[in-house]
């Protein structure tokens, strides 16, 4: 498909090409054959603005012009018996509460550094993810991979101690996180201690 640089027409190209549907179907120009209702959810870019209040404000801003440019796309090239819905994500708001007991010598701000990035990253809807390639559209958050994911930061003994809040609210510390059909997370604030672990765990 030809299109300029920066036009809302490449903007929905972009925006297609990474968009992710409940159905597990992956949309792409060579395959265009929406023969039935097939529900495409556009997640649209962070790095709008360094700003993430500003980040935001545009995010709305373009939401509903991207939506319906991406909706107008798809229509043009489904069958005549197909069926196409193009919404936007929700989000899941996951913050994590952890202790970490750490190996001697650990420098500790490092380490709480390094976990809150881990779990930023981890968290990220585009380029987070088991596999690093973005969250899967209704996937769950597993405890196991929180804790193998901190255990398995350098200078980590072990994690002592692991909660966490959804939307702001306290969730289970035994279960995992069960999303919507059409949900993604995002990462919260995440608080982390760090204490200095004893050689006998190790």
């Amino acid at each position: 498909m030809r299109h300029k640089r920066g036009t809302a027409t490449a903007w929905a190209v972009l925006l297609v090409a990474s968009a992710a549907c409940a159905s597990g179907r992956n949309y792409h120009d060579s395959n265009m054959d929406f023969g039935s209702v097939r529900t495409v959810i556009v997640l649209p870019f962070t790095n709008l603005s360094r700003d993430a209040v500003g980040a935001e404000r545009l995010r709305d801003a373009f939401a509903a012009a991207l939506l319906a440019t991406v909706q107008r796309y798809l229509e043009r090239r489904r069958l005549l018996s197909g069926e196409i819905h193009v919404i936007g994500p929700h989000y899941t708001t996951v913050a994590v509460s952890a202790r970490l007991q750490a190996r001697q010598e650990t420098d500790r701000r490092a380490l709480v550094r390094q976990a809150r990035g881990a779990l930023e990253a981890f968290f990220h809807p585009l380029r987070g993810g088991p596999e690093g390639r973005g969250w899967p559209v209704g996937r769950a958050v597993y405890r196991s991979e929180l804790l193998a994911l901190l255990n398995d930061l350098e200078g980590v003994l072990y994690v002592d101690e692991l909660n966490w809040s959804v939307d702001g609210q306290p969730a289970s510390r035994c279960g995992n996180i069960d999303l919507c059909p059409h949900s993604l997370v995002a990462s919260g604030i995440h608080e982390i201690k760090v204490n200095e672990g004893s050689a006998c765990h190790e």
